[in-house]
């Protein structure tokens, strides 16, 4: 019978001066252990799987953030922001396409942390392996860590691309040191994301009781979405780009699409809700799966998302101060004209660029995606949003457009 341990407190006994480790540890007495037995039984098997789902959020980073907003640099979409090219030099690399090192922090560091939530969720899985493979509790944890699995491997891949995959039981040392990024073909790397994507949905029920917990349906929108990505080939290695497109593949997208699969979800009325800071408007009805965050829960700042805290503009009167990181471009925001039918505007050369008060129209989603020069800044409508230095820290070298982000009250540039 093995019971699991926590070995870390001679580590912090060392980084704390304490020389006498042993003695420390004589004179505590255990609060729990957790035999093997007890993790095999349903009713205790969460008090393991929870620290997959802890992962998702307490090793979340502003730099190396999940949200991944600080990649989508690499896109016509948007800029770096900051201060100037060397704020987040990296990134200004990144969009530049040049110069791009992968021991930099913000590469580096996501993978780490990445493959350290993957860890997790292996050892939730080898443990559920060792329980009744026919209790229906079991199967569907097993779907849900499957779920967290592909999640992990997905945003690696669309990242990184050729990755090595944590998809083996009882993973020892040799075996993560043996690990390779070539084990599989492009097309094989995707095709294991939907294995695990597929054994969860043959388990996931359509309703959850915690909303944290993976749905039948989500893992259906997951399967399109990986199904989408599989069907452009790219086949070949030196340049990357789309060789041919499997008709297979976009069917699988179609399948798993299908508006029968998502009866228990809906549209908002207002597109702003799937956005608005409000707890009411959390797990909204457009919300398939979404990483559940936690305040007043005894720590010093909660279980919060971190990863827009650079986003945010200076906002005169509130704060006079913001980091303006990840500026919408002004591509984004043509992105959103359109013709007299209300219809995407087909632009020419002489087509002007987007400005509030022309004579130009627009999808109004634009104003709840894009904060817009000569519009109210959201959070503080008394505030109109200007093309002045007051809300941009680099003095426009990235333009006035902003991101909608509640402020916070303690600057962090």
């Amino acid at each position: 019978m093995k019971t699991i341990y926590i070995k870390y407190i001679c580590a912090i006994c060392a980084i704390c001066g304490l020389t006498a480790c042993s003695d420390f540890l004589e004179e505590q007495k255990p609060q729990a252990t957790l035999i093997q037995d007890e993790i095999k039984n349903p009713q205790y098997i969460d008090n393991v799987l929870i620290t997959a789902y802890a992962g998702l959020v307490t090793i979340e980073d502003m730099n190396a953030s999940f949200s991944l907003w600080n990649y989508d640099t690499r896109s016509d979409d948007a800029y770096v922001g900051g201060a100037e090219f060397s704020d987040g030099a990296p990134f200004h690399n990144l969009e530049r396409g040049t110069g791009i090192a992968t021991s930099d922090w913000p590469f580096s560091s996501i993978w780490g942390k990445f493959y350290q939530y993957l860890s997790r969720v292996s050892l939730s899985i080898d443990m559920l392996a060792e329980a009744d493979q026919s209790n229906a509790t079991i199967q569907q944890r097993t779907g849900e860590m499957k779920f967290l699995r592909a999640y992990g491997h997905f945003q690696l891949k669309r990242l990184f691309k050729k990755i090595p995959f944590v998809n083996k039981l009882n993973m020892q040392e040799e075996d993560y040191t043996n690990l390779s990024n070539t084990e599989y073909t492009n097309d094989e790397g995707w095709q294991q994301i939907i294995n695990d994507l597929q054994d969860a949905y043959n388990v996931l029920p359509t309703v959850q009781k915690e909303k944290g917990r993976p749905t039948k349906a989500a893992a259906a929108a997951f399967l399109a979405k990986v199904y989408l990505y599989k069907a452009y080939r790219q086949d070949d290695a030196n340049t990357n780009q789309v060789t041919s497109i499997n008709n297979e593949d976009l069917q699988k997208v179609i399948e798993y699409t299908d508006p029968k699969l998502y009866s228990n979800y809906g549209l908002e009325s207002d597109l702003h809700n799937n956005f608005r800071p409000e707890e009411a408007y959390e797990n909204g009805k457009e919300s398939i799966w979404a990483i559940q965050y936690s305040k007043n829960d005894g720590t010093t700042y909660g279980n919060l998302n971190f990863s827009n805290r650079l986003i945010v503009p200076c906002i005169p009167k509130v704060h006079d101060s913001g980091c303006d990181f990840y500026k919408p471009s002004v591509n984004l925001v043509n992105a959103y004209r359109t013709n007299a039918d209300g219809l995407p505007l087909v632009a020419t050369a002489a087509t002007q660029d987007y400005e509030v008060g022309s004579a130009q129209t627009v999808d109004p989603r634009l104003f709840v995606t894009v904060g817009v020069p000569g519009t109210p800044y959201m959070f503080n409508t008394s505030y109109m949003m200007s093309k002045t230095n007051t809300w941009s820290r680099s003095g426009g070298k990235y333009g006035y457009f902003g991101k909608f982000y509640e402020p916070r009250s303690i600057p962090l540039c």
